[in-house]
């Protein structure tokens, strides 16, 4: 088998599982090797996350619709979970909710259990939740300066 210098991701993972398929002979259990493949390289990179965190103190999470960074005892989050009522402007307004047009996403930061910064994302504007939480966490380095994130 051939590989090219400029094959995709894509298609060097097909090329390694026809790979796998031609050694084992495996080609009618197909989404049985590829998930095997999958999870081995889940394992690897969660090991290495582990490591990684166990080193630094740093873990850093997200979703489609969430991201987040904890540095020791900050945490910083942007997603769904932590709202403001546009019409009162409070984090945790009773009376708007359930209504979801009222409510708009927010990036927050805390330092241990207290709550230090709550941005709503029409100040952060980035489009997407990694951009937002990375804006959020300039603008706490700005309010806050550098050397709070290592206090």
């Amino acid at each position: 088998m051939k590989i090219y210098d400029d094959w995709t991701t894509d298609e060097l993972e097909e090329a390694k599982l026809k790979l796998l398929e031609e050694m084992f002979g495996v080609s009618n259990q197909r989404d049985s090797v590829r998930d095997k493949v999958l999870t081995i390289a889940r394992v690897q990179r969660n090991r290495k996350e582990a490591k990684i965190r166990k080193e630094t103190g740093v873990t850093v999470y997200r979703s489609g619709d969430y991201a987040g960074m904890t540095v020791g005892n900050k945490m910083f989050y942007f997603g769904y979970e932590q709202t403001v009522c546009l019409e009162h402007g409070q984090s945790e307004c009773t009376e708007c909710y359930e209504k979801e047009n009222d409510t708009e996403w927010c990036f927050t930061a805390d330092i241990g259990d207290k709550e230090v910064m709550r941005i709503p994302e029409s100040k952060l504007g980035q489009g997407n939740v990694v951009m937002n939480l990375l804006h959020g966490i300039g603008q706490f380095m700005a309010k806050f300066g550098y050397m709070a994130l290592t206090t």
